[in-house]
This record gives C-alpha cells, structure tokens and sequence, in this order.
C-alpha cells in the first residue's frame, strides 16, 4: 500500500516536516497511527497537534475529517461575498455577493465615461444587470447600503477581502461592514481536513463537486474587465461577472457543507 508523503499536508513547513523526521515519522501514515498527543513531543506542533492529525487521516482514510465543533457564528444564514482587485493599485474593481435568499450580485466600477455613459447599470446577454459605479467609494457605499437590511454575517475567504475593505473603503463603510466580516476559511480550516495540498476556495469547492465558468483565473477576469473597458463590449464583461460570481458561489457551496457537517454530526 502507498504511503503519503509529508508534504502532501497543505500547512506542514518545511521546518514542522524536519521535527517529524527527526522523531522518525517520514509520512502522512505515520501521524495518523499515532495520537495527537503523541504528535505533541514533536518541536514547533503543540498546539497544532490536532489539526495536524485531522490532515494526515483525512489523507489516509480518504475523506473529510472533523476534528473540532464548527464556530456557532457559521450556523447563521448570512452574505456570501468576494471583491476583485487591481494587481497594480489593490483598489477592487469587483464586488460579488450572494444575498441570503440565494440571490446573486455584481457591482463594479465604471471610470471610463466611454464604457457605460451616465449608465447605473449594464445588461449582459443572459439578463443579468452588472450594477455600476463610478468609483471604489461610490462601489462600496452601494454595497453596505444593499446590505443594510440585517447585520447577518458577510462571509469571506482568508483575510484579504476583509484587509481590503479596512485599506480601501470610506469610513462610514469600515465601520459599517467590519464588524460583521467572517473569515470562513478560517472557521473551515478550524473544524476540519481534507485530503487536499491547498485550502484555497477553488481546490475546496472542487472538492465538493463545484466547477467554476470559462475559467478559475482571477488574472483573466482583470484582463476581461479592462478589455470591456477598452471597447465596450460586454462579452469579456460576461466572462469576468461570471467568475466573479463563481468565486461566491463556491463559498455558498463550502458554507453549506460546513452546515451539513454540523448536522450529520450533532
């Protein structure tokens, strides 16, 4: 039978995989036969011990692992959001949200009276209206205001849409928003292990069945928008929205498998 190797485990340093040798566990195999208390004799894993044991059974027994309760705040129905952002400036271009009744959206800015003129939003070919605004201010004070209704959690994937929002919106936004942020990749990564190498939103949705539209390329969605840009024409517009609107749906998918867990589980 094949054994795992280390660095099969997404989160395992180069330096935690050199205290393991050095206590002679070279593969994934070998973590899983011990116990998490026994993995906590090994430098610089104490208080992942646990986490890191979830990771090598999961890749040894072939499925998902559970090995702590889900944070009570994911149980919550709540807005499943991710922004796109200029590589050059890191100011969004983009913002996509699912609304708690399953409803999609995408807003995003418009600088170029050429691309939209005096235009609030933009029709693509499926129906969709793409929403419009002049500016990363105007863009987020149009988001909080759609989501002023409830103080239902914003969920998002790892730190950065939450660091974007503190390093780019008004502050009328940051107050209004910043509370009410959730890191779901953390509470994920917190309740349970897959037998994956990365924990990006793309390999874990993909694991649960999910594939993204024409591509998975945060890079060609920022291509497709400025081409848009350039000439007006919706159909690279279309191909950015729909990857944008891919990203929030792969997380609603993840959510939901959190949630199911919990329920399998209780």
């Amino acid at each position: 039978m094949s054994q795992h190797p280390l660095d099969a485990l997404a989160d395992l340093s180069r330096t935690t995989r050199d205290h393991l040798r050095a206590h002679g566990i070279t593969t994934l195999d070998a973590i899983a036969a011990l116990t998490p208390d026994d993995l906590k004799r090994v430098k610089g894993i104490k208080t992942r011990a646990v986490a890191i044991h979830a990771g090598a059974r999961a890749y040894v027994e072939g499925q998902p692992i559970r090995y702590a309760p889900m944070p009570p705040i994911c149980q919550c129905p709540g807005i499943m959001f991710d922004l796109e952002t200029n590589p050059q400036t890191g100011v969004p271009w983009s913002w996509g949200w699912i609304d708690t009744d399953g409803t999609p959206h995408t807003l995003i800015t418009a600088p170029l009276e050429s691309a939209a003129p005096n235009a609030a939003a933009v029709a693509l070919a499926d129906g969709r209206a793409i929403q419009l605004a002049p500016g990363s201010d105007a863009a987020w004070r149009a988001f909080a205001d759609a989501l002023s209704a409830s103080d239902c959690p914003i969920y998002h994937w790892t730190r950065f849409d939450q660091g974007v929002l503190r390093a780019t919106a008004p502050r009328d936004v940051i107050a209004a928003l910043d509370g009410r942020m959730h890191d779901l990749y953390a509470s994920f990564k917190g309740t349970a292990r897959l037998p994956i190498r990365s924990y990006s939103l793309k390999v874990v949705a993909a694991y649960f069945g999910y594939s993204w539209y024409e591509y998975d390329s945060w890079w060609m969605a920022w291509e497709d928008y400025r081409a848009w840009l350039r000439t007006g024409d919706p159909t690279p517009l279309a191909r950015a929205c729909n990857y944008q609107q891919a990203d929030v749906e792969g997380l609603a998918v993840v959510w939901n498998w959190l949630n199911d867990l919990q329920d399998r589980t209780e």
